[in-house]
């Protein structure tokens, strides 16, 4: 294989995965109405029987049932984990290409992998838990106390219906999809370039390549690597840090460039190599 197939196939498996994770967040674009319906429709009931629900504080069982049917709409097991371990997948079997790993060195990167996984799904749950639910029991408890009208919950939350930020806080981004978007995308690139690094404290890799495409908003970094042809010595990440420095992230050097790559959000990916004239 040569260089340039390795990158067409790299490029058109990212572009894939792009479309698979839009349509996770497209499949979570109704989240945000759903939401303020179920919300609305909550309240409304509440308003009519406040009395009876603050008597025998039945209504407890009705925020469980809310929080249940939100948590439903918002699937990450079944929609992002599976996205996730293709990356990875993907990751290990260029691995055994290009560099010829062995099966100790595959179930140490499955165990990076999952690892990690498991920490970003908790902390992604975790963001959904408070930033989104939190908000929502709390103005369904003032509703119960008397101190939240269904008008003024209707005018809180009436930005989800167009998928907007909330003006109180409840979303810190612009919309669950974008969010569960830029999360998935985020994780798609850094967990693989974790993997990688690990591959280089490992067996002191000399070379790596710099894999994907340029954007209009390429760093310079990325931009000067992809356009002489996306491979390059260790030894030089120093020098080539110090000369392209937009966008990076304070501290990049050798030991943590397969890992970080072009700084926040950057969607190259770095492949350690055993030996560059693999593609020669």
């Amino acid at each position: 294989m040569t260089q340039d197939q390795f990158n067409e196939q790299y490029n058109d498996f990212i572009s894939g995965l792009d479309v698979e994770t839009q349509a996770v967040s497209d499949e979570y674009s109704p989240v945000d109405e759903a939401i303020y319906l179920l919300v609305i429709a909550f309240l409304l009931s509440l308003q009519k029987e406040r009395a009876k629900y603050i008597i025998n504080n039945s209504y407890y069982a009705r925020l469980y049932e809310l929080r249940t049917d939100i948590l439903n709409l918002f699937n990450i097991n079944e929609n992002i984990v599976p996205l996730l371990n293709k990356a990875s997948d993907y990751n290990i079997q260029s691995h055994l290409s290009l560099n010829k790993i062995s099966d100790f060195d595959v179930s140490e990167l499955r165990n990076i992998h999952f690892i990690e996984r498991d920490r970003r799904v908790s902390s992604l749950s975790g963001w959904f838990e408070r930033i989104v639910l939190e908000p929502i029991l709390g103005m369904v408890n003032g509703m119960v106390a008397g101190n939240v009208s269904v008008t003024s919950a209707k005018r809180i939350l009436a930005p989800l219906k167009k998928g907007e930020a909330v003006s109180q806080g409840l979303y810190k981004a612009s919309s669950v999809a974008t969010f569960i978007k830029n999360t998935i995308d985020d994780a798609t690139t850094e967990i693989p370039n974790l993997q990688s690094n690990h591959l280089v404290a490992k067996y002191k890799f000399e070379y790596f390549m710099w894999v994907g495409s340029l954007v209009k908003n390429s760093r310079p970094l990325c931009v000067h690597l992809i356009t002489k042809g996306g491979i390059e010595m260790y030894k030089n990440v120093r020098y080539l840090v110090a000369t392209y420095p937009q966008g990076l992230y304070k501290g990049t050097d050798e030991t943590n460039i397969t890992q970080v790559a072009g700084g926040n959000r950057c969607r190259h990916r770095v492949f350690p190599l055993r030996d560059p004239r693999i593609f020669i």
